[in-house]
């Protein structure tokens, strides 16, 4: 069997073991179209006992946040509807932690800073975006000391400094980060 098929047979393997919505693949290992309508939000049951009911949760991302491969619906998304939670999206495909605008879209720390700071945060949830790699943009290293002036912005490692310490600050809650697997 050829390198490809195997992949293939083996990431279809892997996806029917996960809950929850599938992307369609062609022969081109390309998306073609989002979720099947069946996969939607709005037909998720809610858990009457759920742990996680009330909690707020603030998100912070990309496309994998938004949903841009499912109609804009994400986890970010189903949690409110499953569990219960209270979700603050702020979510926008194509954009990086570098603090800089890429096709006139501000980064994380612009968008970070329009989330209303007076939220009693549970959680502070944010998605490593994977464009800040595909797109190039610097590394850098962690800054001598904790002082948010001293994170370089410009940079992935000053940008993730900045994010911490922001939401540590402004909100107060814990903070998690996640990412896809391919960088």
């Amino acid at each position: 069997m050829k390198k490809r098929q195997k992949l293939m047979i083996g990431i279809l393997a892997a996806a029917a073991l996960l809950p929850g919505p599938i992307l369609y693949l062609k022969g081109s290992g390309k998306v073609s179209k989002g979720n099947d309508r069946k996969y939607s939000v709005s037909l998720t049951d809610a858990l009457e006992d759920s742990r996680l009911k009330g909690k707020k949760i603030i998100f912070l991302g990309s496309s994998v946040t938004y949903g841009s491969a499912s109609g804009g619906e994400s986890f970010a998304d189903y949690l409110p509807k499953r569990d219960g939670i209270i979700a603050v999206k702020e979510a926008l495909s194509g954009t990086t932690l570098v603090d800089e605008k890429v096709r006139g879209r501000d980064s994380y720390i612009a968008r970070m800073k329009t989330v209303d700071p007076s939220i009693k945060a549970d959680c502070f949830i944010c998605q490593l975006s994977t464009n800040d790699a595909s797109l190039k943009k610097p590394l850098g290293t962690l800054a001598k000391t904790y002082d948010m002036k001293d994170f370089d912005t410009r940079t992935v490692a000053g940008a993730i400094e900045y994010i911490i310490a922001y939401a540590r600050v402004t909100w107060n809650c814990p903070i998690l980060f996640y990412t896809g697997t391919r960088y």
